[in-house]
């Protein structure tokens, strides 16, 4: 099993990449589907309480801890930059879509690895925001194949 810290931290990493690509992608389509949008921005919304909830939970286990003010990994930087480009070169809802769902593929592979590696109590918490998490992910798929 692994340290509840290093899991957290993990987490934390992961969903603020989550964050910022919502961010990112509602920004790219905003001038021309502001629709798709709004919805970046609720699932933006969803992601927020999640990482409130990691970071409270890591802030009792470890106060002073670098994650709790972590912008995300190299990876979800390179992802969003991946994102501008390809968009640059094509259809801007396409490339916010696909890259978003790529991203909350990504999301779910973190927490479902997380999970298998927390206590039980952890795990359970882990559980209930990969529900939410997966949920969001088949309507960005859902989207992404009707575009």
């Amino acid at each position: 099993m692994q340290n509840k810290i290093d899991i957290l931290e993990r987490l934390i990493s992961y969903t603020q990449d989550s964050v910022n690509g919502y961010r990112e992608a509602a920004d790219l389509v905003r001038k021309d589907d502001p629709g798709l949008s709004g919805l970046f921005e609720d699932r933006l919304r969803h992601r927020e309480p999640i990482l409130d909830h990691l970071r409270m939970r890591l802030r009792a286990l470890d106060a002073d801890n670098d994650a709790l003010t972590s912008d995300g990994t190299a990876a979800g930087y390179l992802h969003q930059i991946f994102m501008k480009f390809r968009a640059a070169f094509g259809n801007n809802r396409k490339a916010a879509l696909a890259e978003v769902e790529r991203g909350e593929k990504m999301l779910i592979e973190a927490f479902e690895d997380a999970r298998k590696n927390a206590e039980p109590e952890l795990a359970t918490v882990i559980s209930e925001f990969l529900d939410s998490i997966r949920m969001d992910e088949q309507s960005v798929e859902s989207m992404r194949k009707s575009a």
